[in-house]
């Protein structure tokens, strides 16, 4: 997008009436916290963060607030824009610039010192203002020009929630559980995470060339409590909130792209501030042989004092597409303060530089419309990190294809280059390589105008990198983690035991106290190591033999533990699901008596993905084969979500659903209800125990007793018991069948009493087992309202005019209460 139609002329008028606050201090000061909660108070709002994974947690955070309807997604390659969006949660680099909205915040604003990505957290701290308030969060470093280039921002300094203390140089067997070892190089974490591997069991690894998907499977390795030990570069500095009781630094220098050179203390900063979350403190040091960091050195990362930076980054928002020279001479514009350095070492500027040069971008980089088209192929970025001189050939072909077929790549030749990537097989080396090109091409396909039915190659880049990412964890997994050791480490069943994290020692219980949380992802492993000590356990090779005989004798319980079921001999435990990259790429892990079996390993994961295919192989199938771009989008929703999608998040795809496809998707069972888009054969109590099974690993859930119509789920998390089956409704959990019944049924109700209201339901209370008393809430959660003073008769309400008489009764009690 041309950067002059970006800096518009309203913003100057936005920058004058706009509150400017800049809140800033060091980690873990509860700053994007308090963003959101401001950003919420007002009708409409944007956030820019420095990381697609911030956006998408701060996305998921908002969207639980305000529903659907209301919040928008937009990163570089994903968006999600609802018709109604009041709030834009965004990348820096991504935020929509020609949207006013009332408030405006961008995160970490200390990055416009950045020498790569410097000059677009400038732009926003210079020229972009939300209608009524604006906020830039970041660390103190900057507060002195942030005073100085925005004189009006009000600056507001947060104190740490926790402290951060030294604990000097550590070896590696004296690292504890909750550490995170950090190195700067791919071949210095393999060979730390090596290592720990061999010393500690385990230890999950997180790279900044992972994708998103396959880094969220190794935080959730770490955070589940599989393994105790996180091995990582500077990726897990920003965005990242972990449990993390002790960083330790393996290395103090990194290259930087051009040379080899000490960290800064700002940097050292933000890594060790990854420390103690919240209340919880954190410790920091070295790992030998790494001498310990200098008195001054501790003493500046202990009160987060750091050195002022000097100068930002800056580029000229006016840029002139006139010609390719003046595009070039508007990028070399002075910058206006000595405040700010001219940014001229960007990629992007790199490598429009170097396409200029090039005798075939010369003869068609004429006008307009060529020359800015130029300015966005240079601006894909190099996902791969190979030879620069690689990625201006790949530039230089797109130019060269769009500029041939019409502004749009031609399809057969993007097909050759996507296609070739879907192959999962490999080390950990050239799956990462595939995976950097798919990102390169997942980024192409969002620029809807260069490629015939975008969202095809948008959900076919997003498929592969999937699978990718899968086969990447499951690389990484095998690699890095002795099963056998961290099976053996566990605590015995009869013995106290403190908690992976360091908290509060927890014990067996006695008398009336209450059990341990069955429901956390890897009780069930401990419990196996239970029942499996007092029996004798046949050899590897025997359970093998009768699983490859008996497939059909495999059984995944609710709790995630696999059995071989044997009326003669007994049943016979085998092993359990841990976490993978979502529910249903589920790792397994073998009971402790069977060791590292390999060949059984891999019997129990094809059992486990053939668990997963019963249910959807056949959606899969017609995806592939017979749906377009909305019907294969929906049947991605349906997997991610588990078999129950809001069907508010899958407006788009239900919208463009040609009537044959949504006819062929009900003969397979997708049920389009009035709330929700479910499968039917997911409601059985088997699959509601292999449900259960796919989600307990990562989140808290009841138990589901038979013929089940509705939960009681205390402590459980929304989303989590809509996967299940059972989406929440006022305080009850609700079947999903019965809760698009119950919407049928008041819809009918209300159309045969349209004015005088209808009587009050009660036969709901037989289809859900409640009493009386507890059907009004319900109602009101649906949008119903009592006609009459004894609430013997409702009527549907409009949605504001509820939540206004709803806020009316809260200010009404507090009002009492006082």
């Amino acid at each position: 997008m041309a950067r002059q139609r970006e800096a518009t002329a309203p913003r100057a008028a936005a920058s004058i009436s706009s509150r400017i606050t800049a809140l800033l201090g060091p980690t873990n000061t509860g700053k994007t916290h308090r963003a959101v909660e401001r950003m919420l108070s007002h009708d409409s709002g944007m956030l820019g963060f420095p990381l697609r994974l911030l956006a998408r947690e701060v996305y998921d955070r908002v969207v639980d607030r305000v529903g659907f309807d209301d919040v928008a997604l937009i990163t570089g390659e994903e968006k999600r824009v609802p018709s109604s969006a009041r709030y834009f949660i965004c990348t820096v680099e991504a935020m929509p610039l020609d949207l006013e909205v009332d408030f405006l915040g961008v995160d970490e604003i200390q990055l416009a010192a950045h020498p790569q990505r410097g000059h677009t957290f400038t732009d926003r701290l210079l020229y972009r203002r939300g209608r009524s308030e604006t906020w830039f969060l970041g660390s103190q470093s900057v507060e002195h020009l942030v005073a100085e280039l925005v004189p009006t921002a009000r600056i507001r300094r947060h104190p740490r929630l926790s402290e951060l203390r030294s604990a000097g140089q550590s070896r590696l067997g004296q690292l504890k559980a909750g550490t995170a070892v950090v190195a700067f190089t791919a071949a210095r974490v393999y060979e730390l995470a090596e290592r720990v591997r061999r010393r500690k069991g385990g230890a999950a690894v997180v790279l900044g060339a992972l994708s998103p998907r396959a880094r969220n499977a190794q935080v959730a390795l770490y955070q589940s409590g599989d393994v105790d030990y996180l091995v990582a570069t500077d990726a897990i500095g920003m965005g990242l909130n972990l449990s993390i009781n002790h960083v330790a630094f393996a290395d103090l220098r990194k290259f930087d792209g051009q040379k080899s050179r000490h960290l800064e203390l700002a940097e050292l900063g933000q890594i060790a501030g990854r420390a103690g979350r919240h209340l919880q403190d954190g410790t920091f040091g070295t790992l030998a042989p790494e001498p310990e960091l200098p008195f001054e050195v501790v003493q500046a990362l202990e009160t987060h004092h750091f050195p002022r930076e000097k100068q930002l980054w800056w580029r000229s928002p006016e840029l002139d597409f006139s010609s390719l020279q003046r595009l070039l001479d508007s990028l070399r514009t002075p910058a206006p303060s000595p405040r700010l350095r001219r940014m001229d070492q960007a990629e992007d500027h790199q490598a429009l530089e170097r396409l200029a040069a090039l005798p075939s971008v010369q003869r068609a980089a004429h006008g307009h419309e060529a020359v800015e088209l130029l300015w966005q192929v240079a601006q894909i970025p190099d996902y791969r990190k190979v030879l620069f001189e690689q990625h201006l050939v790949l530039l230089e072909a797109i130019y060269e294809q769009l500029r041939a077929q019409g502004m749009r790549l031609d399809t057969d030749w993007l097909a050759g280059r996507v296609e070739r990537l879907d192959d999962p097989r490999g080390d950990i080396e050239a799956i990462l390589t595939r995976m950097a090109f798919v990102r390169t091409w997942t980024y192409v396909a969002h620029h809807r105008s260069w490629v015939h039915d975008a969202p095809h190659w948008q959900a076919r880049t997003r498929e592969i990198e999937d699978r990718l990412s899968d086969a990447l964890h499951q690389a990484l997994v095998l690699r890095f983690v002795d099963r056998n050791k961290v099976f053996a480490e566990a605590p015995s069943a009869d013995a106290p035991r403190t908690t992976r994290r360091g908290s509060a020692p927890d014990s067996v219980p006695q008398g009336n106290e209450e059990p341990p949380d069955q429901s956390h992802p890897f009780a069930a492993l401990q419990a196996l190591r239970e029942r499996l000590a007092p029996t004798r356990v046949e050899p590897p090779q025997t359970i093998l033999d009768r699983v490859r005989e008996h497939p059909e004798a495999l059984e995944l319980g609710s709790d995630g533990q696999i059995a071989l079921r044997d009326p003669e001999r007994g049943d016979q435990l085998l092993g359990a699901l841990t976490g993978g990259a979502d529910p249903l790429s589920p790792s397994v892990r073998l009971a402790p008596a069977l060791r590292q079996d390999r060949l059984l390993l891999q019997e129990l994961t094809a059992f486990s993905k053939r668990v997963v295919d019963g249910y959807f192989g056949a959606l899969r199938a017609a995806g592939r084969s017979e749906l377009g771009a909305p019907g294969r989008g929906l049947v991605y929703q349906l997997e991610q979500e588990v078999g129950c999608v809001d069907a508010r998040r899958a407006r788009e795809q239900l919208a463009l659903l040609a009537p044959g496809e949504r006819a062929r998707l009900e003969e397979l069972g997708v049920v389009f209800g009035k709330r929700f888009v479910y499968l039917s054969q997911l409601l059985g109590q088997r699959a509601l125990a292999h449900r259960r099974a796919w989600l307990c690993v990562a989140a808290k859930l009841p138990d589901v007793p038979p013929g089940a119509v509705r939960l009681t789920a205390q402590g459980a998390a929304r989303d989590a018991l809509r996967q299940l089956g059972f989406p929440r409704l006022a305080q009850q959990s609700i079947r999903v069948d019965l809760y698009e019944r119950l919407l049928t049924h008041l819809a009918e109700r209300e159309r045969s009493a349209p004015s005088e209201g209808f009587a009050l339901p009660v036969e709901v209370c037989h289809w859900l087992g409640l009493p009386r008393a507890e059907l009004p809430p319900l109602l009101e959660a649906l949008g119903y309202a009592p006609a009459d003073r004894q609430g013997s008769r409702w009527r549907r309400v409009r949605r504001r005019a509820a939540e206004r008489r709803k806020g009316s009764r809260r200010r009404g009690t507090q009002g009492r209460q006082t």
